[in-house]
């Protein structure tokens, strides 16, 4: 019986384990690549909002007055530099739970409506958030 014939270099087939090797080294460079772009993209994002605000309360402020009655407030006018919106009267209970906001803008005599004894400020929106600009008051209706 004759020998079969020789194939002609026949190349061995590749193994599983340099497919597999192969595969993570892609995998590996994609995933080092979307890292990368993601902090080259978010660094500059971060380095904005770590920078300090250089006022970081306004420099404003109100004075506030207890009327005659013990239950009503006036307030003075707004006194300071730094510009500020959106004035709010702040009424407060016993416990220092918030029970009424509401605008003092155009307002400068506010009579709280409950009966008890409440603290009143008002605070202006400054800087991304709501300050405190007045000293708290103590009215008992």
């Amino acid at each position: 019986m004759p020998n079969p014939p020789d194939l002609p270099d026949a190349r061995k087939p590749i193994s599983r384990g340099w497919f597999f090797l192969w595969g993570f080294l892609a995998g590996l460079i994609f995933a080092a690549t979307i890292a990368g772009a993601f902090l080259v993209l978010k660094a500059p994002l971060r380095n904005l909002a770590a920078a300090p605000n250089p006022n970081p309360t306004p420099d404003v402020h109100v004075t506030l007055q207890v009327a005659s009655d013990g239950c009503g407030v006036e307030r003075s006018e707004v006194t300071g530099s730094t510009p500020i919106n959106n004035l709010t009267w702040v009424v407060r209970d016993a416990e220092g739970f918030v029970v009424l906001e509401r605008t003092a803008e155009g307002e400068y005599r506010y009579r709280y409506f409950g009966s008890g004894n409440f603290t009143i400020s008002i605070n202006a929106w400054y800087g991304g958030r709501y300050h405190r600009i007045s000293d708290e008051v103590k009215i008992d209706c």
